[in-house]
């Protein structure tokens, strides 16, 4: 059944793709558009990615809504969870907990985070530009919850070690932050798991 197959296959692939793709995409347009090649890559705005992860997982959670209906409303047992057997509030209270919860989590610490950044960098633009506060977001949307809460701190170390390796060695005047948040991305996407065990906080996956 497509149903099975969807939530067998397309749920793991599709998503783990899309990411894989995004973050070429990431990392061209932060360290490779000046090279002739990738030049066009400088067009890449960085909101448009912002809505583009919204827009995706809206669309992914709803495709994931309407595929358990029609598993449970197919299964000779499963159609029990739905009307008239239960009412719709139990299917409704299931899906969110199942497929919105994290995300709209992780939508909501990472605009707040977001929104920490922005009066910061209304108060010191010369620390962070308004493209790698972008990023940051992106970042934190795209590994999700909980591995963002990860994130936040990784990033927040790694650019304080930045920032005075810069001071003592070089002493450039606005340097990036990319690496460091690219370099923070990068390590809890590939082993975000084995660190949210680490840190205990298995408790908080849904």
């Amino acid at each position: 059944m497509w149903e099975n197959f969807y939530f067998n296959k397309l749920l793991v692939y599709v998503p783990w793709l899309f990411s894989i793709l995004l973050l070429v995409v990431l990392f061209i347009r932060c360290f490779l558009s000046n090279i002739k090649l990738f030049s066009w890559f400088k067009k890449v705005n960085f909101k448009w990615l912002i809505w583009l992860l919204i827009i995706c997982g809206f669309l992914f959670n709803t495709a994931l809504t309407f595929t358990q209906y029609f598993i449970w409303h197919r299964d000779t047992f499963g159609h029990f969870f739905l009307p008239p057997y239960q009412p719709w509030s139990y299917f409704i209270s299931y899906t969110f907990m199942h497929f919105w919860l994290s995300d709209i989590l992780a939508l909501i610490s990472a605009g707040a985070f977001y929104l920490i950044l922005e009066l910061y960098r209304k108060l010191r633009s010369d620390v962070i530009k308004k493209d790698e506060l972008n990023l940051i977001l992106i970042a934190c949307l795209l590994l999700g919850w909980p591995r963002l809460i990860l994130f936040i701190p990784l990033f927040l170390v790694l650019a304080v070690i930045h920032t005075a390796l810069n001071l003592v060695f070089f002493k450039k005047p606005g340097i990036s932050l990319f690496p460091v948040i690219f370099i923070s991305l990068i390590t809890l996407f590939l082993l975000g798991s084995y660190f949210v065990l680490l840190a205990k906080l298995s408790s908080l996956i849904i």
